[in-house]
């Protein structure tokens, strides 16, 4: 099984505007430590995201096997309902 770049900056998917996970991260919430809250977060993505076939890591690129039919419309669907903000409650952010 070869594995694929799906992305170079999932982020990017949930926000055009971010350029890491901290970056989003931190648009939304102050007072937040982002070494915890991002490997959190990313955890949540992953779960959304495996069942269909992609696996999102920390640095923002996800990958998936080479030949899999990937759903981009649904990968992207899910990505977008992960609930940030219970994520941010979990690490008890200030949100900005």
């Amino acid at each position: 099984m070869t594995t694929a770049i799906y992305a170079e900056d999932f982020e990017t998917i949930i926000d055009p505007t971010a350029g890491s996970f901290k970056d989003l991260l931190d648009h939304v919430a102050d007072d937040i430590d982002l070494d915890e809250a991002v490997p959190d977060y990313v955890d949540e993505l992953n779960k959304a995201t495996r069942p269909l076939g992609v696996n999102v890591t920390v640095s923002g690129m996800a990958t998936c096997d080479a030949d899999a039919g990937i759903d981009r419309q649904a990968v992207e669907e899910a990505a977008r309902e992960v609930d940030l903000y219970e994520v941010l409650e979990r690490h008890e952010a200030v949100l900005a």
